[in-house]
């Protein structure tokens, strides 16, 4: 596999120390690491110790062919690019190993070296490419990770928020109801002296023909006193109880988020 912080590594097989000679010479100026074995077995155990990014071998060889030595290496290292030497006679199975993807090229002895050198720089561009792919791949699947992650966490999220809004609304629900069923008159004014909430009790806390309604002022049926008295809640958030017409009431602010934003007339 190619790094980034170095250069890329070149293995030459030959059973013929002048070939690799010859090679090694053709490839001294350019920018890549250049090592060499005398037969497969010597090049599967180089390349256990190093990483090899192209591998260029002899196709015949005795004890193991150039093919035999890049199937091994397709199997244990199959991001080496793999390139064969061979003679006219082999061309026909050279070019069924290249249509199996075992070979990404082959060159025929005597080969020709500006070709070879050409083929060689074009081989560890392609190298290049498919290890930033490759980085570019991995970082698409961990970005993919990270996003499931936090899909099932967001999922989580929003079960709990929903479970908290059932019971909210649950709970909401049951309050209503209670203060709906207290036997006491309750009434929910704003600082405009709007009603604007009122219990089952609190519709009829003025008795006769006089019922309370949702947005009626409370000059509409409160005498002046009572409604100074509320502006005096508002302002300092104080309770305040007082007697009006023969029956004990409390005028109470409301507390948290709704200080000061209206009063609560409950009749005893």
């Amino acid at each position: 596999m190619v790094e980034d912080d170095r250069n890329p590594v070149v293995l030459i097989v030959d059973d013929e120390p002048n070939v690799i000679h010859a090679l090694k010479r053709l490839l001294r100026k350019e920018p890549i690491v250049v090592v060499s074995a005398q037969n497969g077995q010597e090049a599967l155990s180089l390349m256990a110790r190093q990483a090899v990014d192209i591998l260029l071998t002899d196709h015949r060889m005795p004890q193991m062919s150039g093919i035999e030595l890049l199937s091994a290496v397709k199997d244990k290292y199959p991001d080496t690019l793999r390139m064969i030497l061979t003679g006219y006679t082999d061309i026909d199975t050279i070019a069924e190993c290249v249509n199996q993807g075992q070979i990404y090229k082959f060159f025929f002895k005597p080969w020709d070296d500006s070709q070879l050198i050409l083929e060689i720089r074009q081989a560890i561009e392609h190298r290049k490419l498919l290890r930033a792919n490759a980085r570019l791949n991995e970082t698409i699947r961990a970005q993919n990770v990270a996003l499931r992650r936090m899909n099932d966490h967001l999922e989580e999220r929003i079960e709990e928020r929903t479970r908290e809004l059932r019971l909210q609304n649950a709970a909401l629900e049951l309050a209503r109801a209670i203060l709906e069923d207290i036997p006491l008159p309750i009434l929910g004014v704003s600082t405009e002296h709007l009603i604007v909430w009122m219990n089952r009790s609190g519709r009829h806390v003025l008795g006769g023909d006089r019922p309370l309604r949702l947005g009626d002022t409370a000059e509409d049926h409160f005498p002046e006193e009572i409604c100074h008295r509320m502006d005096q809640v508002f302002r300092e958030l104080h309770p305040v109880h007082l007697a009006w017409a023969g029956r004990e009431m409390a005028i109470l602010p409301l507390s948290g988020p709704f200080s000061g934003k209206g009063v609560i007339l409950l009749f005893q």
